[in-house]
């Protein structure tokens, strides 16, 4: 049961997060992906230029279907032509042009239970491209770097400081040289070394907040340049919420609430949103046990049982995701949860069991299957901002769990960090390993217990539950290597 939550962290509205240096959106484009949160006979088109922050509106998009008949839709501020109404499993193809690049999307087949979602991605290159990529230029002496900061229209930041950071490897040493942007919004660095050892990276300060380039060398024979987007920074939290594709993954198990939180966190505003020095706190339920940040998000950490955001966030949507566990008694359970930000809507994820139902929030339960696998997907309504999140769970196992909680979270967290485990083969060392597990377990338990009643004490009893999670994982890793666990 436990490769539930993996299955559907892999399969169920999986978005690429809007951050620097994460992922390629090209390898995703004109690749259809259905989703239970597009209404059945609609599909959605989104625009991009190099990177999802890059919206491409008021542009056209055609979409055409298997009789040959064509419709168009104007893309939206957020990059998205929506074509609702649709009958029949297709195939449909959409279309899109930008200047010279036309770009069309793989066929795309419905399915009476949901829609379908496709990315077209245009390149972002050549000299002028705000791409944070380093691109060499003959007329520029060699060594000469000149880097151009530009706002989210194309146009010129002056007065912004340059920094300029080089590394050998041969001495590993970092040198930092810093230069300020003129007019043109360009800051210029000459006798730059362009040996294959040397590596360069440049950043922007702008009102606290940093916008870096992609790690870059230097041609022989020529310069290079660098385009920057800096944005203007606002500290407005009224500009975010989450948006549609946020969803909550619940996993019941006879132990346990296994959930993980998939947050389409929105920045409506123009401008980049700073978190801060203590960065952007998103509560999770007070009762969560075993709070993890989910994914490589570089930003994303926990304090206590909060989410933490750290550093900027761009305009548009980024994914962040966290994973906890709660512990039940009976054959009922609630999920309170405080929402500084609001929820454009509530959708909840659970597996298919016999007598269990969600309610809150005006939820209503559609069943669907996900790759092979049946589940259940609650849509409800909007949870307004300063507001409570309250999700009722009905109908669950309900034998003594007491003692076992502390296990069962430590499960999500394996779950988090090892995915899915395989089940096979026997032998000594799979019984040893087993062994050893168990017996964790139990210590972990009884580590657990002396928390709920401690004070003086609880600093020591952190560090030591710390280091026995930390044993479990290498456990786990070596169940993982025989096959199983």
């Amino acid at each position: 049961m436990r490769s539930l939550v993996v299955a559907l962290l892999l399969g169920f509205g999986a978005v690429a997060a809007a951050q620097p240096m994460m992922m390629d959106p090209s390898k995703m484009s004109g690749i259809p992906r259905p989703d239970p949160q597009v209404p059945a006979g609609t599909i959605t088109v989104r625009l991009i230029r190099g990177q999802l922050t890059n919206r491409v509106v008021g542009t056209d998009v055609t979409l055409t279907g298997p009789d040959g008949k064509v419709q168009t839709q104007k893309t939206d501020q957020e990059g998205r032509a929506t074509f609702a109404g649709l009958g029949g499993e297709g195939p449909f193809v959409a279309a899109a042009a930008s200047g010279e690049q036309k770009l069309s999307s793989q066929p795309i087949p419905l399915t009476a239970q949901m829609g379908s979602r496709v990315m077209l991605v245009f390149t972002a290159s050549g000299l002028g491209a705000p791409d944070g990529n380093a691109h060499p230029d003959k007329s520029l002496p060699e060594g000469t770097l000149v880097v151009r900061a530009e706002d989210g229209a194309g146009q010129a930041r002056e007065g912004l400081v340059v920094e300029l950071g080089q590394q050998s490897a041969a001495t590993e040493k970092i040198v930092e040289r810093k230069g300020k942007t003129d007019v043109a919004g360009e800051a210029t660095f000459t006798g730059l070394d362009h040996q294959p050892t040397s590596g360069y990276a440049v950043r922007i300060v702008s009102n606290g907040a940093q916008f870096a380039s992609q790690p870059f060398k230097l041609e022989a024979n020529m310069g290079s340049r660098v385009v920057i987007t800096v944005r203007e920074v606002s500290t407005d939290t009224s500009m975010l919420s989450f948006a549609e594709g946020t969803h909550v993954l619940i996993e019941v198990t006879d132990e346990a609430l296994q959930v993980i939180e998939v947050f389409r966190l929105n920045n409506a505003g123009q401008q980049a949103f700073d978190a801060g020095a203590d960065g952007l706190h998103i509560p999770l339920p007070r009762d969560a046990i075993q709070v993890q940040a989910v994914g490589q998000n570089p930003n994303v950490t926990v304090s206590g049982k909060d989410l933490v955001y750290r550093g900027t966030l761009p305009p548009g949507d980024t994914e962040v995701r966290v994973g906890y566990a709660l512990a039940f008694k009976g054959a009922t359970a609630e999920v309170v949860q405080p929402t500084p930000i609001p929820f454009a809507r509530l959708v909840v994820v659970t597996q298919v069991m016999e007598g269990l139902t969600v309610s809150g929030h005006d939820l209503v339960g559609k069943p669907r299957d996900m790759q092979g696998r049946q589940i259940m997907v609650y849509f409800g309504g909007a949870v307004d901002r300063d507001g409570e999140m309250r999700l009722q769970l009905s109908g669950l196992p309900h034998a003594d769990t007491r003692w076992r909680w502390g296990a069962t979270a430590l499960a999500l967290l394996v779950v988090i960090v090892f995915g899915v485990y395989a089940s096979g083969g026997g032998g000594a060392e799979r019984m040893r390993l087993e062994r050893q597990r168990q017996a964790l377990f139990e210590q972990i338990v009884q580590v657990d217990g002396k928390l709920d009643t401690a004070h003086d004490s609880r600093p020591q009893l952190e560090k030591e539950r710390a280091a026995l999670v930390a044993r479990l994982a290498e456990v786990y890793r070596g169940l993982d290597e025989l096959g199983g666990g």
